[in-house]
């Protein structure tokens, strides 16, 4: 069991192929923190209205609200009174994403961050913090998931990633 200071906050990132599952345990994750009564909040890059303008939706069908942001920085002016922040399809923002991860985790905010992990060269898209990450799930199409803490062996996407922040 990992003991965590109440104040601490950290970075969670789900990434994967398409269609891998991603944003189903991403709504997995959030409803979680929902039944404890915690206070959280969605975000999605405008771009991807695919599904709805106003919620996340897995290729399931599986729904949770959400707010459509242009940019990163938008997120950090949204999510001041919320505890858990989970941002959908990262790899649709710019570099700045990573910042404001940062930035939400050092307020004591739990992150939860879903996106591509590679594009279809095997080139990483989803960055992920080295300093404030706590796990990364990866989640391959053949929905087995990769579960673990940081301390993650060197793959492909999962070590640029780790390397980029």
């Amino acid at each position: 069991m990992t003991l965590t200071p109440k104040d601490a906050g950290w970075i969670e990132v789900i990434c994967g192929s398409m269609f891998s599952g991603k944003t189903e345990e991403l709504i997995r994750r959030l409803r979680r923190a929902q039944i404890a009564k915690m206070p959280t909040i969605i975000f999605k890059p405008r771009i991807d209205s695919r599904y709805s303008e106003t919620h996340i939706v897995s290729h399931n069908r599986l729904k949770l609200e959400s707010h459509l942001v242009n940019t990163p920085q938008e997120i950090l002016d949204l999510a001041e009174n919320a505890s858990v922040v989970a941002i959908d399809e990262a790899q649709f923002f710019n570099d700045s994403i990573l910042e404001v991860c940062k930035t939400l985790a050092s307020q004591g905010k739990r992150v939860v961050v879903a996106g591509l992990d590679t594009d279809y060269r095997g080139i990483p898209l989803v960055p992920c913090p080295n300093s404030c990450v706590r796990r990364i799930i990866s989640i391959n199409s053949g929905l087995s998931v990769y579960n673990a803490e940081i301390r993650l062996p060197t793959h492909n996407g999962l070590q640029a990633m780790r390397d980029r922040w």
